[in-house]
């Protein structure tokens, strides 16, 4: 009789479609938040490991939190299906950083979407965000760049994240940012 429940309820799921995953949005307080590194970098390589893990090694440009030395190694690969980490040689971003193990690599805070690739538009630097993956304060100032998609100036999002990073140290609660 649970077998033929079982059976059922499994039909059932069948019936209404697909089951999908996906990673929810994320308030970009919580972003900041939640990375114990955000940087500027220049990724200078990407390799694969025996294990067909993909890591980048990128040069650090400018320090906005944490403290993680003039390069950082991260996971260049998805974790998971709506994982979207990757990294190209050459390329400069904006990095949201986690650590998964103390010394272990970085990983690309909140699936991926901790990366921002730097495109220059009339002599500004602009990164592009996924909005559809990280919501941006309703007054944060962002431009549609033709193939990029919604982007905001470099300049304004570090100021951003350093009013966030300083009401963190001022001991205010996540509520209250």
């Amino acid at each position: 009789m649970c077998r033929h429940l079982l059976w059922i309820a499994f039909g059932s799921l069948l019936a209404h479609g697909s089951v999908e995953a996906r990673v929810a949005r994320i308030d970009f307080r919580e972003l900041v938040s939640m990375s114990d590194v955000i940087v500027v970098a220049k990724v200078e390589s990407v390799s694969r490991s025996l294990s067909g893990k993909r890591y980048a090694f990128a040069r650090v440009k400018q320090v906005w939190k944490g403290k993680p030395g003039a390069n950082v190694k991260f996971l260049a690969s998805p974790t998971w299906t709506c994982d979207t980490s990757t990294a190209v040689k050459g390329e400069t971003i904006v990095l949201f950083l986690t650590r998964v193990m103390r010394l272990g690599p970085f990983h690309i805070a909140h699936s991926g979407r901790g990366r921002l690739p730097i495109q220059k538009v009339h002599g500004r630097s602009y990164a592009e965000v996924w909005t559809y993956g990280v919501l941006l304060p309703e007054d944060a100032q962002t431009v549609d760049i033709p193939k990029h998609g919604k982007s905001i100036e470099v300049s304004k999002l570090r100021n951003l994240v350093d009013s966030i990073v300083k009401k963190q140290k001022n001991g205010q609660t996540k509520g209250e940012l």
